[in-house]
């Protein structure tokens, strides 16, 4: 890493933190970073599942159960839809509910 290349990251590090503080306060309830972190990795993706998300190499240092909790908060807050896949009805879907993650309307 070069000092151009750290600034950049460290642009992306604020915002992240910017908007895992605006989140929390509009939703009144404390998030996690990991909660931010599962909240960006499913928005990044086209409807996901747990599974996924706890194959994934950065998520390799999290604990099943960690990871369940954190999409279950963000399920609860309304932050990520769960719905069900049409080939099997075991596996849940989940996405993000851009209506309510979008800053700018706020």
């Amino acid at each position: 890493m070069n000092k151009s290349q750290a600034k950049v990251l460290w642009k992306h590090l604020d915002l992240i933190k910017e908007f895992q503080k605006d989140i929390s306060q509009i939703h009144n309830s404390k998030l996690l970073d990991i909660d931010i972190v599962v909240l960006i990795f499913i928005g990044s993706h086209n409807r996901i599942a747990i599974s996924r998300i706890l194959k994934h190499k950065h998520f390799s240092q999290y604990g099943e159960s960690t990871i369940k909790r954190s999409v279950h908060r963000l399920i609860h807050l309304n932050l990520v839809n769960q719905g069900e896949w049409k080939l099997d009805d075991r596996k849940k879907l989940l996405s993000v509910n851009f209506d309510l993650t979008n800053m700018e309307e706020v």
